[in-house]
């Protein structure tokens, strides 16, 4: 039987444990997605601050950066980032990578340029009905932290003869069944249960009944 080599066999070992052990890896590797199902992500026509700071110093910032249809932004020094469908803290993570080039140990701060005048929020928008002054379309933040109380407020607040205490709150599932909430702010009020506070979701629709004297 043929026997290879000494040097050769090495070789040849060496080459299979390489080729069967190496695994290229992305050159900017992303965070796990954020265990929260409804963590906004970023999206075309959104506007951003972005900042890097160095040891809390501010050494870069581009105000008012908006996100263009193919998920880009552009920033100084790394230029185009696409940052399409990734959480705050995704992004935050893809830019500290890029800055690294120029900068020892970045940290990168994003923060959402919103402006609720009438412009409809890419993240979507609850419906506020019933007994409030303002009732109608109430925009979504971009951290998507909206209560029941919070969407009153841009409503225009309760109008005289509200029923606090049996709010409604109608959302759809995924499968388009419907689900009635009852919230009770005057609970909220007293600050015993704030939970009482539901956080709400795109499309939900809130409804103020009146008090029936």
């Amino acid at each position: 039987m043929y026997k290879f080599p000494k040097r050769l066999s090495l070789f040849l070992l060496l080459t299979l444990f390489f080729i069967g052990g190496c695994r290229t890896l992305p050159e900017e590797a992303l965070p796990p997605p954020d265990p929260v199902d409804d963590v906004p992500l970023l999206r075309p026509g959104v506007r951003l601050n972005v900042e890097v700071f160095v040891a809390d110093t501010i050494q870069t910032r581009a105000e008012n950066v908006r996100i263009s249809a193919d998920g880009e932004i552009t920033l100084p020094l790394i230029g185009t980032a696409n940052v399409r469908d990734l959480t705050v803290r995704q992004a935050e993570t893809l830019l500290n990578e890029r800055y690294r080039e120029y900068y020892v140990h970045p940290e990168i701060r994003i923060d959402f340029v919103y402006d609720d005048r009438g412009a409809a929020s890419p993240w979507g928008h609850v419906t506020v009905l019933g007994q409030v002054r303002n009732p109608g379309r109430v925009n979504l933040p971009p951290s998507g932290d909206l209560t029941v109380t919070h969407a009153i407020q841009q409503a225009g607040g309760l109008a005289p003869g509200a029923r606090t205490r049996s709010i409604r709150v109608t959302r759809r599932d995924a499968d388009d069944r419907r689900e009635t909430i009852r919230v009770n702010l005057r609970k909220v009020g007293t600050g015993r249960e704030r939970h009482e506070d539901l956080r709400l979701k795109a499309n939900d629709v809130v409804y103020v009944p009146e008090t029936f004297f």
